[in-house]
């Protein structure tokens, strides 16, 4: 370079020595300044510093630290939840208190403690004991509960997070990934658990909605989307879980009404198992409390749509939910409900003539709403078959339930019906009145209500006074069935003894070519009246004939106690030697063709109800000519005697049916009743 400026070598040496000097004094201090570029002070953080070193440790200490207390505070969770029981409530509160305190603090809590606390409010035991009543809530149930509603407004949305987003959607996008790969025995056992998963999680939004509405008001927003799913069995799940949370807890359905709304629309519901479902949560919505108007207002009218529904198992079941209804409130229960019904006895289906009759015999037993039996007889009109012993069965079932003596399920004791029946040959006069126990020393006797003596009498649910009633509730075409009926058991009963007399010559070889084909032509009769298939024929070829003696025993003419012989004998024995499908046959069957549980106490008890029915409403009588001035009923006014005496009247009118019917059911049942009258 210099020689380039110059070509005096005399300048050269000292420029050279020049350059050399500068860069050996100055490679000391640029090797410095690079030492002190490379390694940076010991202040910074940088992942080569020591203090770096120093502050990760204290980093992972910290984080091993925190872990642990999580971990401490989980386990505590755990204990308290699901480990401790007892009924302390003392103790509960101490232990919400102690939670309590861990949320306040840490204003948050883990995936995991909020697992625990949100499964802790299932109930893992029954909700109600034996006898109904609602089981004690355990341990962790209270604590959990009582932390949640405590935390409400911290832990809502964490809660909303946990229960739709990690459970319900979470479930939901696996039922669909599901349906979506093959549906082989893999595919549906993957849908399967899916579907338990989203069975599982909607629990806990159902507990989570009893607990607190401040924690749900996200959460019913979020789920209420999928009532509208195209996918019926979610739909359904979704349906199954709002009746739930609005029955559970009532007064959702005002704060969350869109959803209610949405809910009560799937009445309509092109699903007729939705349909079914939520005439189901009609019934239990109005059951929480029967005696307010609101739910009655609301649901009643769905109800009545539903009773016409076009599919037959939802109008099935809305019998059935009416009935039940009808059973706790009858008073409360719409005319209109009623009138329709009594429409379903005449339903196309057979299978709903057969709910509707079979539910409002069993709603007449309890009740004794005066429409109801000729709803029932009207069914058999519809068609013959299998309604005709329909009708025969709801007979039964509208009665009582007979003790093994007519007599003593009235207050008559053996030695007193023995005495009254002695009276009975003697005859009766005029002065000498007939009474019962049950009607008391004086037939004017006012009852319970202020209803005179015959009045309380009908209160006792003797099977006497339930057929004298029954008899008096039927219109005159319900009537001549009703005597049709009855006599169709005495021609089955004479039919049942020939069969069984056949049969014994047949045994002892008399006439057996004859014999024979008159069986042949009885069981074949036997059948169609009783529309049945093989089991008379079964019942005449069965080797013991234990059976066929009790028979006809049952169907003897002199036969004075259809109970015992019937229901007692026969059955019982039938019970220890025919096998259950024959069993099933002679109790549903025969024995509901052949009898009615009624004695000659039965038929002696009729005529005495007709004497003091008589005798209570000819005093009435001479009330209402005299003005409404009566010694029994000094403080009635003439209208309150005259509708009593209309009672009296209409009493007899139903009371003098039962006698007729029994003369056409057992006419040696009337032998010593003809005698009186």
């Amino acid at each position: 370079l210099v020689l380039n400026f110059t070509s005096d070598y005399s300048v050269f040496y000292p420029c050279l020595l020049f350059v050399l000097d500068f860069f050996y004094f100055h490679s000391i201090f640029i090797f410095f300044f690079f030492l002190m570029i490379r390694r940076p002070p010991r202040s910074t953080l940088s992942s080569s510093s020591a203090a770096s070193d120093v502050y990760k440790r204290q980093v992972s200490t910290q984080s091993a630290r925190a872990a642990d207390v999580d971990s401490s505070v989980e386990s505590l969770f755990q204990a308290i939840l699901h480990g401790i029981d007892g009924d302390d409530n003392s103790m509960v509160v101490q232990l919400a208190s102690l939670l309590n305190d861990v949320v306040d603090v840490h204003r948050s809590l883990t995936t995991t403690q909020l697992n625990l606390l949100l499964t802790a409010i299932i109930p893992r035991t029954a909700t109600k004991t034996v006898d109904g009543k609602a089981a004690a809530l355990s341990t962790g149930v209270r604590i959990a509960t009582a932390v949640l509603r405590r935390q409400a407004d911290v832990l809502a949305t964490a809660v909303c997070q946990e229960a739709v987003y990690s459970g319900v959607e979470a479930a939901l996008e696996e039922i669909q990934q599901a349906e979506l790969g093959d549906l082989d025995a893999a595919g549906q056992a993957d849908r399967k658990n899916a579907m338990r998963k989203l069975g599982s999680s909607l629990e806990v939004c159902i507990a989570l909605c009893k607990v607190s509405t401040q924690l749900v008001s996200q959460m019913i927003t979020l789920l209420q989307q999928h009532l509208e799913s195209n996918n019926n069995d979610v739909r359904l799940v979704f349906i199954r879980s709002f009746s739930r949370i609005f029955v559970a807890v009532p007064d959702m359905t005002t704060e969350f009404s869109p959803a209610y709304h949405t809910f009560l629309s799937k009445f309509a519901d092109s699903r007729p198992q939705i349909r079914a479902e939520l005439v189901k949560y009609a019934k239990d919505a109005i059951l929480v409390n029967p005696h307010v108007d609101p739910a009655w207002i609301t649901l009643s009218p769905l109800l009545s749509n539903k009773l016409v529904d076009s599919d037959e198992s939802v109008r099935r079941a809305t019998v059935t939910a009416v009935v039940d209804l009808a059973l706790v409130v009858p008073k409360r229960v719409p005319n209109r409900l009623y009138e329709e019904l009594a429409h379903r006895c005449k339903d196309k289906h057979q299978r709903v003539r057969q709910t509707a009759v079979e539910k409002l015999a069993t709603l007449y037993a309890a009740t004794k709403l005066a429409w109801i039996p000729n709803a029932v007889f009207t069914s058999a009109m519809i068609s013959h078959g299998a309604d005709i012993s329909l009708v025969e069965t709801a007979l039964v079932t509208m009665l009582p339930a007979p003790s093994p003596a007519s007599a003593t399920a009235a207050g008559v004791t053996p030695a007193q019906l023995a005495n009254r029946k002695k009276q009975a040959k003697l005859g009766f006069t005029k002065k000498e009145s007939f009474k019962f126990d049950f009607e008391g020393d004086n037939n004017t006797k006012s009852g319970e209500n202020g209803e005179s003596g015959a009045d309380g009498a009908a209160k006792n649910n003797t099977i006497t006074a339930a057929f004298a009633t029954l008899c008096g509730h039927l219109n005159n075409e319900s009537w001549q069935m009703m005597l049709a009926l009855m006599k169709k058991k005495a021609q089955v009963r004479l039919t049942v003894r020939r069969l069984f007399e056949v049969r014994a010559a047949i045994k002892s070889k008399i006439n057996v070519e004859a014999n024979t084909d008159s069986a042949r032509r009885l069981i074949s009769f036997l059948t169609g009246l009783c529309h049945c298939d093989t089991e008379w024929t079964s019942l005449f070829v069965e080797k013991d004939d234990t059976i066929g003696k009790q028979l006809s025993i049952v169907c003897d003419p002199s036969c004075k106690d259809f109970f015992t012989a019937g229901e007692v004998q026969l059955l019982t024995k039938a019970k220890a030697r025919a096998k259950g499908d024959m069993y099933n046959f002679l109790n549903d069957n025969v024995c509901k063709r052949l009898y009615l549980p009624l004695s000659e106490a039965d038929a002696t008890e009729l005529v005495g109800r007709i004497d003091t029915q008589r005798n209570n409403a000819a005093q009435l009588a001479k009330a209402i000519a005299a003005g409404g001035v009566s010694s029994s009923s000094s403080t009635s006014s003439l209208e309150d005697i005259k509708k009593r005496h209309d009672r009296e009247i209409n009493r007899i009118h139903g009371s003098m049916r039962a006698l007729m019917a029994l003369g056409s059911f057992a006419p040696q049942l009337l032998y010593l009743s003809l005698i009186h009258i």
